[in-house]
């Protein structure tokens, strides 16, 4: 009866150990995330969109267009950082870069990372 109190007493504290560092982690999760969501921290699939049509060639005009939808900039913000990407149009990858440099200058913080 002894090794079975044992055994139970060694199972039920390996599952509150296992418990509470799940709960630790989960609580250190939510706590980055809400600070992410403090500062703003969303990509905007939009804006990839934007720097592929960039990139591709897309007039000036149609990329505005298609930048009005997000929710991250304003006209003049749009406005400035295709003025600040157009001279690297003719990059080997098109501009695609430095329009994502350009939106992360306009927005103040680096939140659009090349995957190219």
């Amino acid at each position: 009866m002894r090794t079975f109190l044992q055994a139970s007493a060694i199972v039920c504290l390996a599952y509150t150990v296992l418990y509470v560092s799940r709960k630790i982690l989960v609580h250190r999760e939510f706590v980055k995330m809400s600070r992410a969501s403090e500062m703003g921290w969303y990509e905007d699939n939009l804006i990839y969109k934007a720097a592929d049509a960039f990139a591709s060639g897309k007039k000036v005009e149609g990329i505005t267009e298609m930048m009005e939808g997000s929710y991250q900039l304003d006209t003049a913000q749009i406005e400035a950082a295709l003025s600040m990407a157009a001279a690297h149009r003719g990059d080997a990858d098109g501009g695609y870069y430095a329009f994502l440099c350009a939106i992360n200058k306009v927005l103040g913080h680096e939140v659009y990372h090349s995957s190219r």
